[in-house]
């Protein structure tokens, strides 16, 4: 573009040169405003592109922002969701728990009362009895570890629903 702008001056200079004196100072008046109003212009574009480079920078830096904004959410939403399962495996655990304690109370419970009945009738020697109390005593000690994993289970649970 300045090599035109030197080609259209030398040749408007030519030109000039050759004509009379006083043409000569229009020609040059008419050549200095137009090289001064197509600098204006010149300016005025690069001033309008640099406007349009910061509208493009700003939407593409939204554009970013409003994408980490949704990472960030999903990111959330899939730790919510692990945290719930979470919780809802504990809560299924406890209620597991709960009812092996409820069953292990009542097989206590029932094998106590049918000893007790034999053991009243006169049915059961020694030998028996002896078994009855240790499977007895066995079903208690199986029933304090069960109350103690569901206790472990109940807290698990409650910690996990804070």
């Amino acid at each position: 573009m300045k090599t035109n702008f030197t080609v259209l001056f030398l040749l408007l200079s030519l030109i000039a040169w050759q004509a009379p004196a006083q043409e000569n100072v229009k020609i040059q008046d008419s050549i200095a405003t137009q090289l001064k109003l197509e600098k204006s212009l010149a300016k005025e574009q690069a001033r309008i592109q640099k406007e349009e480079d910061k509208k493009k920078a700003k939407e593409i830096k939204a554009a970013k922002n409003l994408e980490k904004q949704r990472k960030r959410a999903e990111k959330a939403q899939k730790k919510a969701e692990r945290a719930l399962a979470k919780t809802q495996k504990a809560e299924k655990q406890m209620i597991k728990a709960q009812d092996r304690v409820r069953k292990a109370e009542l097989k206590i419970t029932r094998d106590q009362h049918s000893y007790n009945q034999k053991r009243l009738k006169g049915k059961l020697t020694a030998e028996q009895m002896q078994k009855w109390e240790h499977k007895i005593g066995n079903q208690r000690i199986k029933l304090k570890e069960l109350q103690f994993k569901q206790e472990k289970a109940e807290r698990e649970f409650t910690r996990r629903k804070q």
